[in-house]
């Protein structure tokens, strides 16, 4: 048996849960998408270092079979390098990440998933053969340098067409995280309209209809009807509101039949008075 104030209590308080359950799993999901554009961002930016390290490499190459000074033609390319191979390992295995190509300012990228990460992984494994052909270039002979350049050139493709298989699935992952979320906010919507149908249910039950019960009754007696037994059910309250009025009931009934005879004595007493 429970009281009024219990049950108000426990329908605030399971909208209060359902509230919190909403809210905590919303951050989670919102706390997981936080990085998802800056992973996002990096994974097509690499894309773009591949393309400016084959520039840069042949630009070398030229310079250095001219004869020219190609000293800061090569500290490009090794600054270049090393964003990309830093951000590939920042993006396959999570850490800081270069933000901009002077490696000046970093920001912490989490872990990619086991897919992603499977597919960094033959982006690593491609680079490794770039990144020999590259030194090659920079360090070897003019024959070294020209098939440098060959080797740079195809793998240029493979590596550009695995970082796009990378960023879509990475879009991808993203886009998942979303339509989590709009599925929770739709089960939140479906659960609150569920339990408002539950609670409107159980405060009919314990609240309304008994206070009606209750209504009834009292219009019964104000009409002199008291032989009908005032209904005890609901809440605390209720049932002891109701069975106050129950023996307020009984009492009015008890004094009105042992009141009978004298009205029936008075009653005849009238009549011969007439006689």
């Amino acid at each position: 048996m429970t009281h009024v104030g219990s049950r108000l209590a426990w329908s605030f308080a399971t909208y209060v849960l359902l509230l919190a359950v909403v809210v905590t799993a919303t951050v989670f999901l919102l706390r997981r998408q936080h990085d998802d554009g800056l992973v996002v961002n990096l994974s097509g930016r690499q894309r773009m270092l591949t393309q400016r390290m084959t520039h840069q490499l042949m630009t070398y190459a030229a310079r250095a079979d001219a004869g020219a000074d190609a000293a800061d033609a090569r500290q490009r390319v090794r600054t270049t390098m090393r964003v990309f191979e830093t951000t590939l390992d920042a993006l396959a295995s999570g850490g800081p990440a270069p933000i901009d190509l002077q490696l000046a300012s970093f920001r912490d990228c989490p872990p990619a998933s086991r897919t992603v990460a499977r597919r960094l992984e033959v982006v690593r494994h491609l680079y490794a053969s770039y990144r020999h052909a590259a030194q090659s270039i920079l360090e070897g002979t003019p024959e070294a340098r020209r098939a440098g350049i060959e080797t740079i050139t195809t793998l240029e493709t493979e590596l550009l067409g695995e970082m796009d298989t990378a960023v879509t699935l990475l879009q991808r992952e993203a886009e998942a995280k979303v339509s989590e979320l709009f599925v929770i906010q739709g089960v939140a919507l479906l659960a609150s309209l569920v339990l408002t149908l539950l609670l409107v249910r159980w405060v009919r039950s314990g609240v309304t209809a008994p206070l009606e019960k209750l209504r009834e009754a009292a219009e019964e007696m104000s009409l002199g009807n008291l032989h009908k037994t005032v209904p005890v059910a609901g809440a605390a309250e209720l049932r002891s509101l109701a069975e106050s009025i129950e023996r307020m009931r009984t009492s009015l009934r008890t004094l009105l039949e042992d009141r009978a005879p004298e009205r029936e004595r008075d009653s005849v007493a009238v009549e011969m008075s007439d006689w």
